[in-house]
């Protein structure tokens, strides 16, 4: 399984208003964080062109990302 670690800090999830206005929530997931190649790979037309990454968290989370925003490990597949 293909892993890396997050660059920068990503958003991961943004809860909208949950508890009533400006309540937003917002989860992170942070720089360093460690990421698994979920196997999928974005089709450029449906994201402005961008190479999106879907990749795993290690909460199960998806979290669809660049290529250049992970440094992938180089000792896995």
């Amino acid at each position: 399984m293909k892993t890396g670690k997050l660059k920068k800090r990503q958003v991961k999830l943004v809860i909208k208003n949950p508890y009533g206005p400006n309540t937003d929530v917002y989860h992170y997931a942070e720089a360093g964080e460690e990421v698994y190649w979920a196997g999928n790979t974005g089709n450029p037309e449906y994201y402005g062109g961008r190479d999106i990454r879907w990749c795993t968290l290690w909460s199960g989370e998806s979290i669809g990302l660049e290529a250049d925003e992970v440094e992938w490990d180089e000792d896995t597949n």
